[in-house]
């Protein structure tokens, strides 16, 4: 019954879904480059709309324009063919799958803990 556990474990949830986003330099980025480094794509596309809601509701967000500034350049050079074929992309294809299930478990237990921790937190 104490709030500040709850607080905290809030924000523990809350830094690692964000660390958790499929962009790079985050860890996201870097666990969802063994899956396929495409899946960079959505993860931009979504921090650009994330920005773009923000700036329509009136904030700035910094962070959030600087880690996409930060990531264009790694995942067009990724993308277009430059970087694709490195050494740190040849994983076999069964070490590709689990890491990818293990990755989507890991976000859906964060997200549950945020949802209980939100939940939980409304009612103080």
């Amino acid at each position: 019954h104490q709030e500040l556990f709850f607080v905290l474990a809030y924000l523990g949830f809350m830094i690692n879904l964000f660390n958790m986003l499929p962009v790079p330099p985050l860890d996201g980025g870097r666990v969802t480059a063994a899956v396929s480094p495409w899946i960079w794509m959505p993860g931009i596309i979504g921090l650009a709309g994330w920005i773009v809601y923000d700036l329509a509701t009136g904030t700035t967000p910094w962070m959030l324009m600087v880690l996409l500034v930060y990531a264009w350049p790694r995942v067009s050079a990724t993308l277009k063919g430059r970087q694709r074929f490195h050494a740190y992309y040849a994983i076999g294809r069964v070490a590709s799958v689990s890491i990818g299930a293990a990755y989507l478990a890991l976000g859906l237990l964060l997200l549950a803990g945020f949802l209980l921790m939100s939940s939980h937190l409304a009612s103080f």
